[in-house]
């Protein structure tokens, strides 16, 4: 598994079948295993540090894991 968000590094991973994940997804994931109780507060601080993640993206994310 690779935890990418970078557009490039993403489609070298699809060319080679490899299993991707961005920041995001991950953090969904991680509240559904119940490793986290809320994804949203660690959204929240990748946008203000700077880190572009979609409005788009975040909301689907969000909606997904009952948020």
């Amino acid at each position: 598994m690779l935890l990418l968000d970078d557009l490039r590094a993403r489609r070298l991973a699809a060319r080679l079948n490899l299993r991707r994940m961005g920041t995001v997804a991950l953090l969904a994931a991680a509240k559904r295993a119940r490793f986290i109780d809320r994804p949203k507060p660690q959204l929240e601080a990748l946008v203000t540090n700077n880190s572009y993640l979609g409005q788009g993206l975040i909301e689907a994310a969000l909606r997904d894991v009952g948020e």
